[in-house]
């Protein structure tokens, strides 16, 4: 059946995604979600004005 082989397909791709996310989070998690030991001065516009 192709319906069958397509959602396997799609589970496969899905699975392969997170999967993929989950591991370059693991690698870089400070690429991902903002650390302390970024620059403040990047993230505030306001500070810049000094």
């Amino acid at each position: 059946m192709a319906l069958k082989r397509l959602v396997l397909g799609i589970l496969a791709a899905s699975f392969g995604a997170i999967t993929g996310l989950l591991f370059m989070n693991m690698i870089q998690p400070q690429s991902w979600r903002p650390s302390n030991y970024s620059d403040p001065y990047l993230h505030s516009p306001g500070r810049t004005a000094k």
